[in-house]
């Protein structure tokens, strides 16, 4: 019995401390999706012994993507005999590294190492890259990858690049054009095609997995606005539409209940793009995610409005789930604050509306003043110039009187001169 409790012990201390990741032929360490790279456990390289696809899955998330796109094995690189084989036997009963068993004393050769191509981090179905590989986010062009693989454009159109960049968080599209333009495109597998939207909403969407084309009919899409740092996710980590409750993620964490609302959970869905929250419990997660946002408290349904940490005291018991409502969007909700705020403005921009009056009043003060002033001076000067001319008048009227009687003849004394 001790020898039992003692084996339990020591495989969950295994557990904790498992670190796994991709290596490139050149030992580059590979953080991107759509990738194939030969699987590294603490320093050493993985039997293929017992693995298979739902190990792949959880070893895929444990490393942070959304899963695997697929496996295999096989001994072509030198660097792998540079490595010991370390882990082998790998059993996973489910997608989820916890319900795993493994062992660290293996029995086979380097023929037997692990290749693994996991799909694209988590948070999202789909991605954009840039030319060398590495995931965008902002108002540029990017390749676009669903699950780590390419998106065909047959079918394509403005309708499905609106609903493919709404689903990644953006606000819209700006354009999307189809080809073979960079060398990394035929480093990723072709994922979907024939993807067609009935409205700008993924899910009125549907699309097929098979390929019968080449990444010549790639799609490239530039989306504009802002990216919300908020996604749903299902249970196998994709990103979903917030219609029924899915567990909320935070930049690719849970959220903590701590402090959460309805007004929490309707600037989430907000920032979304939805207009406001349908529903929300607290549960737990269902993957290997880190807590990434704790205390979210907002006095309205809106972020701007929201306070928080991205340190947290939490545990995953009060992860939160929501279900997003779509209808009216973020944008127009934003409109509607911003014909309240005509009526009903904050206090700081109603402190400020008042110095911009008080001081347009006192400048308007000062102008009458001085021009009341120049027109004293102005009114002045004239009486000045008034008094002068009535002086000039006088003078004028006797020289001309003097001028007068000098035409006239002088009368004569009784003095002489």
């Amino acid at each position: 019995m001790r020898g039992r409790f003692v084996l339990t012990l020591s495989l969950i201390i295994l557990t904790t401390e498992a670190e796994f990741q991709l290596v490139d032929i050149f030992r580059n360490h590979i953080t991107v999706g759509g990738q194939e790279g030969l699987l590294i456990y603490n320093g050493g390289t993985v039997c293929d012994d017992h693995f298979n696809i739902t190990a792949a899955h959880a070893i895929c998330r444990v490393m942070g993507f959304q899963g695997a796109l697929k496996w295999t094995v096989r001994s072509n690189w030198n660097i792998q005999s540079t490595y010991n084989v370390l882990l082998d036997d790998v059993k996973c009963g489910l997608p989820d590294w916890t319900s795993c068993s493994y062992s660290n004393r293996p029995n086979c050769g380097h023929s037997e190492d692990v290749f693994l191509t996991c799909s694209a981090r988590s948070g999202s179905v789909f991605q954009l890259v840039d030319s060398s590989g590495n995931y965008i986010t902002g108002e540029q062009e990017g390749l676009l990858l669903h699950n780590g693989g390419t998106v065909g454009a047959t079918d394509f159109t403005v309708n499905t690049s609106l609903a493919i960049c709404k689903a990644m968080g953006y606000d819209g599209q700006i354009q999307w054009s189809s080809g073979q333009k960079w060398q990394i495109q035929l480093t990723f597998p072709l994922s979907v095609d024939i993807v067609r939207c009935a409205h700008p909403d993924w899910s009125s969407c549907n699309y097929t997995t098979f390929q019968d084309r080449t990444h010549v009919t790639d799609v490239f899409l530039t989306c504009s606005g802002s990216r919300s740092p908020f996604s749903l996710v299902d249970k196998t980590g994709n990103t979903v539409s917030g219609r029924e409750k899915y567990l909320l993620l935070y930049n690719g964490g849970t959220v903590c209940a701590d402090q959460f609302s309805n007004n929490s959970a309707d600037a989430a869905c907000r920032h979304m793009g939805y207009s406001g929250a349908e529903s929300w419990h607290v549960g737990s997660s269902w993957g290997p995610y880190r807590i990434a946002l704790d205390d979210m408290n907002c006095t309205r349904g809106h972020l701007s409005y929201c306070t928080y940490t991205t340190s947290h005291n939490c545990e995953h018991g009060k992860d939160i789930f929501v279900s997003c409502k779509s209808g009216q969007d973020s944008r127009q909700f934003q409109k509607t604050l911003e014909e309240e705020c005509k009526d009903k403005t904050l206090p700081e921009q109603q402190a400020a509306e008042n110095l911009a009056i008080t001081v347009l009043i006192l400048t308007c003060t000062v102008l009458v003043f001085l021009l009341v002033k120049n027109n004293r001076q102005i009114d002045q000067k004239d009486l000045q110039i008034a008094e002068l001319l009535k002086k000039n008048d006088k003078l004028l009227n006797r020289i001309n009187r003097f001028e007068g009687e000098g035409d006239q003849p002088l009368k004569k004394s009784g003095k002489s001169f």
